[in-house]
């Protein structure tokens, strides 16, 4: 039996601004420092599983604004940020078996973009849509050559994408009364998302280069870009003794999509996960 043990600590301060230019409109600013802990690879066999790697942290800057327009039928909220990792923590597989360990990759950069809005576009239908922006990079990140003799270890950041990832996401939603009745409303609702290609770890993009390190290829580990669409019929409050009952007709998954979404690269094996097929659910409530 082996024990083991490590302190961690961090301190994570916080600022915030906000300035109210107007009664509809708002802006802010922020500026935090995260902190990750450090810890040990539970899964991997001793010795290596009692060293241990270091805490993760995080600088972030967002500035933003919140709106309200067209007479409080709108909604639009936006908002940009920037956070700059430090001794990033990331997952990797040792080749031939089914072990993983969690070290200190380097140095990293995320910055993007969110757009919120929601907007009343007639008495009883309401559309919503949400965006998302993400460009995510290494500034550093070491680990032991690829293709030069002895697998010193370089920095191999240049030639590095981040895992998990995707560089654009969507969201759209439409919630509309179809009729209404003194026995209840018969309400149409569709969202739809979309999910930008991501990479399963922090890959290289190409296994040739003089930079590589370890064995993860962007040609290998890429999750292709999914959507799905959703579809539900909602009878609602329909009147049922002392309370009310809510019937709902909900279609997942309406253009049967088959993606892979997720998986596992053991190199020796892989595994993966796909979406779920059109799905038909009948609900009561």
């Amino acid at each position: 039996r082996t024990s083991y043990s490590e302190d961690f600590t961090g301190t994570t301060p916080m600022a915030a601004l906000s300035f109210r230019y107007s009664d509809r409109l708002n802006f802010f600013a922020r500026v935090a420092r995260g902190f990750k802990s450090g810890g040990f690879s539970s899964e991997l066999i001793a010795p290596q599983v009692t060293t241990p790697y270091e805490p993760e942290f995080s600088m972030a800057y967002e500035l933003g604004a919140k709106s309200t327009l067209w007479d409080g039928r709108a909604i639009v909220n936006a908002t940009v940020f920037y956070t700059e990792l430090t001794d990033q923590q990331t997952t990797v597989l040792i080749p031939g078996t089914t072990q993983s360990i969690l070290q200190n990759a380097g140095e990293g950069v995320r910055a993007g973009f969110e757009l919120e809005t929601r907007v009343l576009v007639t008495d009883g239908w309401t559309f919503g849509l949400n965006y998302g922006f993400l460009d995510a990079d290494f500034d550093k990140y070491l680990d032991n050559a690829l293709n030069i003799p002895g697998r010193p270890i370089i920095d191999t950041a240049e030639n590095r994408v981040p895992g998990y990832a995707p560089e654009h996401t969507v969201g759209v939603n439409l919630d509309g009364r179809l009729l209404g009745t003194s026995y209840g409303d018969l309400r149409l609702i569709v969202d739809y998302t979309y999910m930008d290609s991501y990479f399963l770890y922090a890959v290289n993009k190409k296994l040739d280069s003089p930079i590589a390190g370890g064995a993860y290829s962007a040609a290998a580990d890429e999750i292709p870009a999914t959507q799905q669409a959703n579809v539900r019929l909602l009878f609602s409050d329909i009147p049922a003794g002392v309370g009310a009952l809510d019937l709902s007709l909900l279609v997942r998954n309406v253009t049967d999509a088959d993606k892979q979404t997720q998986g596992i690269d053991f190199s020796m094996f892989r595994t993966a996960n796909w979406q779920e097929p059109r799905t038909w659910l009948l609900s009561a409530a």
